[in-house]
């Protein structure tokens, strides 16, 4: 545990370590991600940041104790079901939702946060994170060569203020929006954007109602030397209204009374649920175009 709270990677790459929660920026394939080595930044082994369990106060070892994990060990077979999760290197996550607009005037507020359920009526927030690499030279000695080795320093992805990066936008510019809004989140060096589609949908309930995609995108290019360090971590996010109202409205009627096929998952029916007779693209595929 770094001195700021923060784990260290010690053992695999962050790519390898973590099952599951990341964005890949553009162009990880397999290729680069299997050639991805991290630059060395040589620090002494004494760093405060990185002192041996032996030389920490028992206070010091206790906090280590109640420190968050974010992952386990990459042979730990309790992860075996999500080490597919990253498969597809995805760079985009999102979510979509019906908002009645006439409800919620102010706006909705986006939040970059990890949100993690600790049974049934409880749950922990984390600060998004990257992981940044640091080279160790161990045990070297008179006539004997030092042994390097290399760990990750987790950082919070907070803003100036320590706080949740998160980003306005108004109702009126939810109402009026006729293309994608794009705008920038977290620390700029992340290069995170948040992409919002609001549509009219022809079944809405009034005329303030938007079927809305809300996704967060790494846009940063991959690169094989840095490919570690350019992902974001733990990611999340968080839609929230301005005000205090209810305003998520049920999502749009699926049309399963009109299906002529009884099976719902035959191929007419699974498009007539996806295009919804709007002949646009199905809502994932929206949002998986935003990375």
């Amino acid at each position: 545990m770094q001195a700021n709270g923060e784990e260290i990677v010690w053992q695999d790459p962050p790519t390898k370590r973590f099952g599951a929660g990341i964005l890949f920026p553009i162009g990880s394939t397999e290729e680069v991600l299997v050639n991805a080595t991290e630059g060395e930044a040589l620090v002494p082994v004494n760093s405060p940041e990185l002192a041996p369990p032996g030389l920490q106060s028992d206070d010091e070892l206790a906090a280590r104790e109640r420190a968050p994990s974010y992952g386990a060990p990459a042979d730990d077979p309790e992860e075996e079901d999500v080490t597919l999760a990253n498969s597809f290197r995805p760079s985009a996550i999102g979510i979509s939702f019906m908002a009645d607009l006439s409800t919620e005037t102010t706006g909705l507020v986006v939040e970059l946060v990890n949100v993690g359920r600790v049974g049934s009526a409880r749950t922990v927030e984390h600060a998004c994170g990257t992981y940044a690499p640091l080279t160790l030279q161990l045990g070297g000695a008179v006539g004997k060569q030092p042994t390097s080795r290399k760990v990750w320093l987790r950082m919070p992805v907070v803003d100036n203020e320590g706080k949740m990066p998160a980003v306005t936008v108004s109702t009126a510019d939810l109402l009026k929006a006729n293309r994608p809004i794009r705008c920038l989140i977290g620390p700029v060096a992340l290069g995170l954007e948040l992409v919002i589609v609001s549509r009219f949908w022809h079944a809405a309930p009034s005329k303030a109602h938007r079927l809305l995609t809300i996704s967060v995108a790494n846009k940063k290019k991959a690169k094989e030397t840095e490919l570690d360090s350019q992902c974001l971590y733990q990611a999340g996010i968080r839609v929230s209204g301005a005000s205090s109202n209810r305003w998520i409205d049920a999502y749009p009627e699926n049309l399963i009374a009109d299906f002529q096929d009884p099976d719902p998952l035959a191929d007419e029916n699974v498009n007539r649920v996806l295009y919804r007779r709007t002949g646009r693209l199905p809502l994932a595929t929206v949002a998986a175009l935003t990375g």
